[in-house]
Parts: structure tokens; sequence; C-alpha cells
């Protein structure tokens, strides 16, 4: 299998490290899984370590380039032989974490050389010495993994931890364990794979699939995009499942899969409240009754609160004095001005302390950051791209670092909600890809029963084909000699395109 290939001229520059805070983790898995080409091949350069976030130096803006050498494969009887899901009437009920921790705490000490295995590409890994890395702890692994996909629950009871101003400082260790279970089942699928035991070989997806699906269960933003990264793991084993000898057709397994796979949008959702929870002076500034004194107060306090959410320790005292003045300084006339034009009389905010006033902008500024990115949460894939672009900017417009008329006077929304645009077009992508693999097993299909490739997409017509999640417009297709060219362009973010060559064998 040729892995994605990439040209690279451009490259996004590391943010400053803030801290192993939920927002940092965020920020950098985001622009390095989005913004580059293959999810799973962006994500192994962000290292999660005990120094926070490291080796980020994503490759994008290019499409993704990928050639499939494929074989016949006509649909499979019974149509989910290889099913990607569990069995349902193999579920037992209870908890699916307990599972998950033993699974991590018998996969401790595997990590170097599972991703030492998962690093050498298929047709250069010594499958032999795979199976020998199998024989020991790797199989207890696979047995608590195939424990936890049976289970009609995964509850990792974490709703108190994440809440209010623990939400960004929240140490998830399960995370980068999570991603190396993931490698270690993809190592497995594709060892089966090469001894042509496709039976093993799905269930190994299956039990990928599933975790992708659970790690993903809390509405945390950075849980979303490691279950989007393991998800995208599996489908690159798909890509090597297709490319196999003799492989079974995997069209209808993969689009038995739950769609969305990974939703993001309650994450998204909590992402943009956590601030409010965090600061909750900045919920109602306007119902605060307070002296001019406890404005001060409070105003110290909320700048001390926000100096250790952004890892930069407890606030100097009189540094923060002297940040309160220059906030003063800088944003009192900008608020007064937009607040006058709004909803306040000149008369009403020159009798409010001047701090009140400030938190008042403030906090109108979050809540349209923070609404403006709410309202494409629920749009389908095609509509949230055709307007994200157009949010994204106008969000950064209004972030602290742009000092224009409308930005905030604090740093908070540029700290903390910059990261989500990134993460809903992460959902976007995996979409993407697992439409993709279906259009090539719809063409395997035709393969099949016809002997050559379909000179267009309407000559299937053993199943439907799927749309481009980005257009919702059919993908494009076209026969160049002997081989299929198919392209997913992105219109808003032509970075996000695929171009397939598909020859057959």
């Amino acid at each position: 299998m040729n892995r994605l290939h990439h040209k690279t001229e451009t490259t996004v520059a590391p943010r400053r490290h803030i801290g192993r805070t939920i927002s940092t983790i965020a920020i950098a898995i985001a622009y390095s899984v989005v913004m580059c080409g293959s999810l799973e091949t962006s994500l192994a350069q962000v290292t999660i370590g005990p120094n926070g976030i490291t080796n980020l130096n994503p490759n994008w803006n290019q499409p993704q380039q990928m050639e499939y050498l494929i074989s016949p494969a006509a649909e499979t009887v019974p149509a989910l032989k290889y099913s990607l899901r569990p069995d349902p009437l193999q579920r037992n009920p209870g908890n699916a974490v307990p599972f998950y921790y033993r699974a991590f705490s018998l996969i401790a000490g595997l990590e170097q050389k599972t991703q030492e295995l998962h690093e050498i590409p298929f047709e250069q890994r010594n499958q032999d010495e795979v199976a020998e890395f199998f024989q020991g702890r790797p199989e207890q692994v696979f047995a608590q993994l195939r424990e936890a996909a049976r289970r009609e629950d995964c509850d990792w009871d974490w709703h108190p931890e994440y809440r209010g101003e623990g939400y960004y400082q929240f140490v998830f260790p399960e995370f980068d364990d999570a991603r190396n279970v993931g490698r270690l089942l993809t190592l497995k699928a594709e060892w089966h794979l090469a001894r042509a035991e496709f039976p093993e070989a799905a269930e190994a997806l299956q039990l990928g699939y599933r975790l992708a699906q659970d790690v993903s269960k809390p509405e945390i933003i950075v849980g979303n995009l490691i279950g989007i990264s393991i998800a995208s793991q599996m489908n690159q084993t798909v890509q090597q499942w297709i490319q196999t000898p003799d492989s079974p057709n995997l069209y209808w397994p993969l689009t038995h899969l739950q769609r969305p796979l990974i939703s993001v949008t309650a994450a998204m959702e909590a992402d943009t409240m956590a601030p409010f929870h965090i600061f909750p002076l900045l919920q109602s500034p306007e119902a605060e009754k307070l002296s001019v004194e406890g404005w001060r107060d409070t105003f110290l306090q909320l700048l001390g609160k926000w100096s250790l959410v952004a890892g930069a320790g407890p606030a100097d005292k009189d540094l923060t004095e002297t940040f309160v003045g220059a906030t003063l300084a800088i944003g009192y006339p900008r608020a007064l001005k937009r607040l006058s034009e709004s909803e306040y009389s000149l008369d009403q905010l020159r009798q409010m302390p001047t701090l009140q006033v400030l938190a008042i902008y403030q906090s109108r500024v979050m809540k349209r950051i923070a609404d403006n990115v709410r309202k494409i949460g629920q749009l389908p894939p095609d509509e949230r791209l055709e307007v994200a672009e157009q949010i994204d900017q106008q969000n950064r417009e209004l972030y602290f670092q742009n000092f224009g008329a409308n930005s905030e006077v604090i740093p908070i929304s540029e700290l903390l909600m910059n990261s989500v645009y990134a993460v809903g077009m992460a959902e976007v992508r995996l979409e993407q890809q697992l439409r993709n693999l279906e259009t090539i097993e719809a063409i395997r299909m035709h393969l099949s029963e016809t002997g050559r490739l379909p000179e267009n997409l309407e000559q299937i017509a053993t199943v439907p084909l799927p749309r481009n999640p980005q257009t919702n417009l059919p993908f494009e297709y076209r026969l160049e000699g002997d081989r299929a060219i198919l392209a997913s362009p992105t219109p808003y973010a032509p970075e996000q395109s695929t171009v397939i060559q598909v020859r057959q064998r």
C-alpha cells in the first residue's frame, strides 16, 4: 500500500507552550490533525508529554495524493460477514471502561516497540517480528479490548472533573494510552492481512473503531480528536485491506458503521461554554452589584485565574495591577463606544464602575464568538464547511491580538476557543475518508461484474454511491488510460481535497 504523500511548501509554526492543558492539546492536535492530509500521520507529529506539546510541525495546504492497486471483489454473503461493528448478539451489560483501563495498564512498557513497528511501512515490516511481539502481553491487551467492545455502556465518569476551573488543567493520560492501543490494533489487523486471515483482521478493525467511538464519548475536544485519530488509523488499515489480493469487499460493513462515526458537536458546545464556567463573572456582569473597590478586587482575581489557566503560574500582584490599568486605558474607551451603540446610553454606562463596563463588553464579545461556533455545530458537513471559514475569520477579528475596534480586551476567547474551528473540520475529514473507501469498494464490485473499471460512476448500479461530504455533490471521477482518478474537491479548503488513483491488478 502506498501511504499518503504530501508536498510541503508551508508549515504551521508551533504555538507557545502554555502548559499541559486541555486547551493546549486541543489546539495542537486540531491544527496538526485537520490541516494535514492524514489524521494519523499528522497526529504522530504531536507528542503529549510531561512538558506539554512537542514535535508540532505539521505539513498542510496540499491535497492528499493516494494510490490504490485493487482486485475485483463481489459483495460478500452475508453482506456483513466482515462487520466492523461488534456483534449485537454478543453484547453484555456493564461498563466498558474497567476493561479499557486493564488494557491500558497491560500495554505499559510496550509503547516504544509498538511505535517502532507501527512506523515501518506495511510492505517493509517483518511480520515474523510482529508475530513474536504478539506472543506476550499484547494478546492479553486484545482480550480486554474484546470484553470492552461487548459492553453496552461506556462511562468514563469524568463529568465533575472537567467542569469549572479544572476543565483546562485536567490531565487525561488515558488518551495517550488509547492512541498506543490504536497502533497496536493496527499492527494486529495488518499482521492478519499479511497472512490473508480476513476474519481476524476484521475483528481488530472492529475493536479499533469501537475504541475510537468510546474515547470520544466525553464532551471533551481532545478526546474527540484522539478518537478521530484512532478511527483514521483503522481507515488506513482498510486501505491496506482493499489492496490485499483476494480481499473480501467491505462496502456494506463500511456503510454499516455509525454515522457520524464521531460527532464533535457536543464537545464544541461544551468548549465554547467552558470559559463562562471558569470565569462566572462574565456570565452576567451587568447583574453584579459591586463597589468600585469590589470590582477591582474581582478583576484581580479574574486575571489571576486567567494566568493559571494559561499555564503561566500564579500571577504577580504588581504585574496584575499594571495589566488592569493597561486594560482600562485601552479597553474602556472601546467598551464605552461599542456598548453605547448597542444596548446602553452613555449616561447609563458612565454611572457604572469602569471595570463593570469593561466586563460587560468582554462578556458580549465572548458570547458573540461562542455563538458563532455553536450556530454551525448542527449543520450538515457541506453547509458547515461553506460558512465555517467565514465564521472563523469573523472570530479571529474579535480576538485580543487584533487590537481591533470590536476585539476582546482580555485574551480569554483567543486562548480557550481558537481550536474549535479545526475540530469541526476533523469530523468532516473523517467522514470523507470513509466515503472514499466506500466508493473504492463499489468500484471493486463493478470490477467483479464487468472485469473493467467503470467509465463513470453512473455505471455502478449495484449499490448506492456516497457523495462528497464536503460539497454534498458526487465525487469527481474519470478514466486516464489504465487508471481511474477519484477526486473529492473542497472549494472552501483546498488542502482538505483528495485525489485517488486506482489501478486494477
